[in-house]
C-alpha cells in the first residue's frame, strides 16, 4: 500500500510529529505545541489492558479529535505491555486481542496509522528485558504472532489505515541482538503484513556520545525495502540528575540535545524515513520534553521549530559529497534541499570537524561553508 504516510520522498517539514500523553490531561497544551512547532503527526499510545480494557479510551478519542481538528495525522500503538516475566498469559492475549478489535472499529475510515505492539524486542512483552528475552524463540514468536494478527486485522476491518510495526527499540544493527531480532521476524512473516517499518531509533550516549550519524551504518534492515517511520527517538538533558541516574541513554545537556536532535531528524530523513516522530511532547515530566510544564516550547522544541520554519516545504533531493571521509563521524555532512518556486537550501554540520572551511561552487556561485556539529541552514540562488 503506497499512500501519503509511506511516501519518502516528500518535504521534511510534512514528516515530523511528536508522540503526546493523552493521561496526563494537557491534551490540548501537547497538541497545540505540536503545531507550533511545525509538525503534522501526533502519536499516541493506547492503553491496553487485561479483560479486554481499551483502558481511558474517551482520552484517546479526545486527543485524536482536537489532533485532526488541527489538520494534524494521528498515529497509535499500545502503550501497556506483558505485566510477568514471561510474557503475556492466555487470558491477557485474549483481553488484548479484544481491545484493539475496539480501536479498529472505532477509529475505521478515519486513514489513522497503526504501528503495532510497542517494543516487543524491548521490556514490554516480557519484563525478561534484553538481550535474552528478545532473542528467545519462543518469546519473540509469540510477540511477532501478536504483531500480524493485529496486521491483518486492521488491514480486514478499515482499508484507509496504513500498518507498521514492530515498533522495535533501537536500529537493527545497534547491537547484535537486534539483528538477530530482525532476522528472526522476518523468517516468521512479519514483514508481509505491513506497509512499514516503525522504529525507536533511540541514540546511547556511551556509543560515540549518542552521535547520530551512526544510523547510517545500523540502520539499514537489509531483509525488506519497507519505509521506515518512528514515533519515538530523543536525547534526554537535566543538568541536574545526580551521576548514577542516567536512564538506558545517558543524559546530555540542552545544547548537546538541540543539536544532536536536529542531526537526527536530518539524517533520519537521508535514511528514507517517510514519518519522524520524537518522543515526547508532554509538558515538562520527563527529561526530554518539548514543552515544559506551561506547555511552552522548550529549547528543543524551540529548535525544532526553527528547522521545519527554515525547510518549510523543502524536500531532500541529495547528499553532496565534498571531501574525503574515513566514516560517519569523520564525515562534513551538506545536503541539498529544493521547494519548487523557491531558492536552494544547503544544511550542512559534522559530528567532529568543528571549524573547518570548505570553498563551493554551486551554479556558477561561490560559497564558503564553516563546518560545526550544529545544523547550519543556507539559502542559494
Amino acid at each position: 500500500m503506497s499512500n501519503i504516510h509511506t511516501t519518502v520522498k516528500r518535504p521534511i517539514s510534512d514528516k515530523l510529529g511528536a508522540c503526546i500523553w493523552p493521561y496526563q490531561g494537557t491534551t490540548d497544551k501537547q497538541i497545540a505545541g505540536v503545531v507550533e512547532m511545525g509538525m503534522k503527526y501526533v502519536a499516541a499510545g493506547a492503553r491496553i489492558e487485561g479483560s479486554g480494557n481499551w483502558a481511558n479510551s474517551d482520552l484517546m478519542i479526545d486527543a485524536y479529535d482536537q489532533a485532526t481538528a488541527k489538520g494534524l495525522y494521528f498515529m497509535t500503538d499500545s502503550a501497556n505491555g506483558a505485566t510477568s516475566g514471561t510474557g503475556p498469559t492466555d487470558s491477557d492475549l485474549a483481553g488484548f486481542k479484544e481491545a484493539f478489535l475496539k480501536i479498529f472499529n472505532y477509529f475505521k475510515g478515519k486513514g489513522i496509522v497503526y504501528l503495532g505492539w510497542n517494543e516487543p524486542n524491548g521490556e514490554f512483552w516480557t519484563t525478561n528485558n534484553q538481550p535474552t528475552a528478545q532473542t528467545d524463540y519462543n518469546t519473540v514468536k509469540a510477540s511477532t504472532d501478536m504483531e500480524i494478527w493485529l496486521a491483518k486485522q486492521a488491514r480486514s476491518i478499515d482499508s484507509t489505515a496504513t500498518i507498521a510495526g514492530p515498533s522495535m527499540i533501537y536500529s537493527p544493527d545497534d547491537t547484535p541482538e537486534n539483528r538477530l531480532y530482525v532476522n528472526m521476524i522476518v523468517e516468521m512473516g512479519m514483514f508481509k503484513y505491513l506497509d512499514a517499518i516503525c522504529e525507536h531509533p533511540y541514540m546511547r550516549k556511551p556509543n560515540d556520545n549518542g552521535c547520530p550519524e551512526q544510523l547510517i551504518e545500523t540502520d539499514n534492515f537489509k531483509v525488506t525495502n519497507l519505509p521506515k517511520m518512528s514515533n519515538e527517538f530523543a536525547f534526554p538533558w537535566n543538568q541536574k540528575k545526580v551521576a548514577n541516574d542516567v536512564g538506558f541513554q545517558g543524559i546530555w545537556n540542552l545544547y548537546e540535545s538541540i543539536k544532536l536532535t536536529l542531526r537526527q531528524i536530518l539524517i533520519m530523513d537521508y535514511m528514507n524515513y517517510s514519518i519522524i516522530a520524537l518522543y515526547t511532547a508532554e509538558c515538562g515530566t520527563n527529561d526530554d520534553s518539548l514543552l515544559d510544564t506551561n506547555g511552552n516550547l522548550t529549547g528543543v522544541g524551540k529548535a525544532i521549530k526553527w528547522l521545519t520554519s527554515e525547510l518549510n516545504g523543502y524536500t531532500l533531493d541529495s547528499k553532496i559529497e565534498i571531501t574525503e571521509h574515513i566514516g560517519y563521524i569523520d564525515d562534513l555532512y551538506l545536503m541539498k534541499y529544493t521547494k519548487d518556486g523557491a531558492k536552494d537550501k544547503l544544511v550542512y554540520w559534522t559530528p567532529s570537524r568543528m571549524g573547518e572551511l570548505y570553498g563551493l561552487v554551486y551554479e556558477n556561485s561561490f560559497y564558503k561553508l564553516k563546518f560545526s556539529d550544529y545544523p547550519q541552514i543556507m539559502e542559494v540562488s
